[in-house]
């Protein structure tokens, strides 16, 4: 069994020049600044790494795939909501990954732009689901995003 390298790996954030960045740090210390361990081209999926530990990493390489495997199907974990001053967000639904634990977060973007806003814990609603309600759904985000100060 191969050793972990990194203490957390995640993949939430889109450069603006074609590439997803593969995040990592090595402590849990929270001083720590985070390094680039690898790029995910938008568009094709194709990786490039920064850091060779990333290669063989089990936490490194279970979110590049899980990344790769997102660009190749489709953006599915993703919805779009109107907030009440007209303007619209879309929610992505991802995983983060530590050594100690694995959690569900929504990043938010602007629609329009699609620019990064910020990210809260949770996870997206199942609108396939008959009691789901978009209305009161983007209400419960909006007052999350004003409590985490999003928007």
């Amino acid at each position: 069994m191969i050793k972990e390298f990194y203490s957390e790996v995640v993949c939430n954030y889109n450069n603006g020049e074609g590439y997803w960045t593969v995040d990592a740090w090595k402590t849990s210390d929270e001083n720590e600044e985070g390094s680039v361990i690898a790029a995910i081209h938008e568009k094709t999926g194709d990786v490039f790494y920064v850091d060779n530990v990333a290669r063989v990493s089990p936490m490194a390489q279970e979110v590049i795939q899980a990344k790769v495997k997102e660009i190749k199907e489709g953006d599915n974990d993703s919805m779009v909501v109107e907030l009440s001053n007209g303007d619209k967000v879309k929610l992505k639904e991802v995983w983060t990954i530590t050594k100690d634990d694995s959690y569900s977060e929504i990043e938010v973007y602007d629609n329009e732009t699609n620019l990064y806003m910020g990210s809260f814990r949770g996870s997206l609603p199942d609108d396939s689901d008959p009691d789901f309600d978009l209305g009161e759904c983007a209400k419960e985000l909006e007052r999350t995003l004003k409590n985490e100060g999003i928007v």
